[in-house]
């Protein structure tokens, strides 16, 4: 794999994760909206409102602040306001290029050759024993992915954008419809595992689950697919489920009878 900043600091043969997209702007304007994360600071340019269901009280910003241009090694990252939270602390920074958290991973930046874009990495490492592993792979990784992903796109369209007043302000109405088609997809799956318990429903109840775990994670984030997604599993669900609440219809008699009840 490709060596990248920060490799040092993490055991060669631990598992990791390497992310990114091409941001079409400068390295040095992308840095500018990467070193101001913090829940204290510029936020993280992601679901702020999943964020603050836990007390987070983020808030994400769309401007360029000077107070918030520099990190040193030893500074802290916070996550949420509380003391008790874990914050990250900041392993190592090259400005403009690289900054490494404690229990995240490193941020690169790599300008393209003409200097008007670059590329945006992250590269994280699983740390602790096998079973901390598997648990933080099943339970915390899902939801790291989307919330890194918002942070890496948002990142992306605040720096690209060509004048303040097209800087976004995250989440934008376009998330809040895409997370909430989502959730009442899978709201709608839970609904059909729970309506009666055959083979036929469940079989597809777990394919949809398939299906909405592939578009979370190789699809783009944006209205549509989320809308599109909600349709059909509505769809799904009033095909399976519907008909068992019909009446059966009763058998015609057509003028005969039993003569054997006589």
């Amino acid at each position: 794999m490709k060596p990248l900043p920060g490799d040092e600091f993490g055991a060669p043969s631990a598992p990791q994760h390497t992310c990114g997209l091409t941001i079409h702007a400068p390295a040095d304007e992308v840095w500018k909206w990467l070193v101001q994360i913090g829940q204290d600071r510029g936020g993280f340019y992601s679901y702020t409102f999943l964020e603050n269901l836990v007390g987070a009280d983020i808030h994400n910003t769309n401007e360029i602040r000077p107070e918030w241009q520099e990190l040193k090694v030893g500074d802290t990252v916070r996550l949420g306001r509380d003391e008790g939270v874990i914050k990250l602390t900041v392993l190592a920074v090259e400005p403009g290029r690289a900054l490494m958290l404690t229990y995240w991973g490193a941020f690169v930046l790599e300008p393209a050759p003409d200097g008007r874009s670059c590329r945006f990495l992250i590269r994280s490492r699983s740390v602790g024993k096998p079973l901390v592993r598997f648990i933080m792979s099943v339970v915390l990784d899902p939801l790291h992915f989307l919330m890194q992903r918002r942070m890496t796109l948002g990142i992306k369209e605040l720096a690209e954008a060509k004048t303040p007043a097209e800087r976004p302000l995250i989440p934008t109405t376009s998330d809040y419809v895409w997370f909430f088609s989502i959730l009442r997809s899978g709201l709608l799956i839970l609904i059909m595992l729970f309506a009666r318990r055959w083979p036929g429903r469940l079989l597809t109840a777990v394919c949809l689950s398939a299906l909405l775990t592939f578009v979370l994670y190789r699809f783009p984030p944006v209205p549509l697919t989320g809308i599109a997604l909600a349709v059909f599993t509505l769809l799904i669900l009033i095909w399976r489920v519907w008909p068992s609440r019909l009446p059966s219809p009763r058998p015609q008699n057509n003028g005969y009878e039993d003569v054997n009840r006589f």
